[in-house]
C-alpha cells in the first residue's frame, strides 16, 4: 500500500456543490459537525469541500474524526497525514484508536470498532458525515451477491 503524499493536493475539474438549505440546516440544528475522516480520496473530497464552503460560524463547529484501527502497517503514517490536513485547513481534529473485536468478518468488526468510536466522541446534538462514492455502494452489493447474503 502507498504511504499518503501530503504534499500533492487533490483537485477536480468539477467542485462539490452543496445544497445551501440543506447545510444551513444542518449546521443551525446542531453543536458539532464531524467529518469521518480516513485519509481516503472521498473524505477528503469532503472535508476540503465542507472547509472551503462554510461560512466563519458554520467552520467552527466542524471537526473531523480519524478513527486508527491499526489493520495495516500504514495506519500510524494515516493517522499523522489526517492531522495534517486537518491542520492546515483549520479544522480541529480527533483521532481514536480502536480494538477489534472477534465477529464474523473483519469488515464487520472494522465497521463496528468505528460506529463506537462515533459515539463515544459525538454529544447528542452533534451530526457526522461519512463519504462514499457510488463504486462503494456496487462493491458493496456485487460483495454481499457474490457471498450470497443479499443487500441490507
Amino acid at each position: 500500500m502507498m504511504k499518503p503524499c501530503i504534499s500533492t493536493p487533490l483537485t477536480s475539474l468539477s467542485p462539490l456543490r452543496f445544497n445551501i438549505e440543506w447545510v444551513d440546516s444542518l449546521f443551525a440544528g446542531t453543536d458539532r459537525v464531524w467529518v469521518g475522516f480516513s485519509g481516503g480520496v472521498d473524505s477528503h473530497v469532503l472535508l476540503h469541500a465542507l472547509a472551503n464552503h462554510l461560512s466563519a460560524e458554520q467552520k467552527r463547529k466542524l471537526a473531523a474524526l480519524h478513527v486508527h484501527h491499526g489493520l495495516s502497517v500504514n495506519a500510524d503514517d494515516w493517522l499523522t497525514h489526517c492531522e495534517a490536513i486537518c491542520d492546515k485547513l483549520d479544522v480541529p481534529f480527533i483521532a481514536e484508536r480502536v480494538q477489534l473485536e472477534a465477529q464474523a468478518s473483519l469488515e464487520d468488526a472494522a465497521r463496528n470498532a468505528r460506529y463506537s468510536a462515533f459515539q463515544k466522541v459525538m454529544g447528542e446534538r452533534d451530526a457526522i458525515l461519512l463519504a462514499h462514492h457510488a463504486g462503494d455502494q456496487v462493491e458493496t452489493v456485487l460483495f454481499r451477491l457474490l457471498r450470497g447474503t443479499g443487500g441490507k
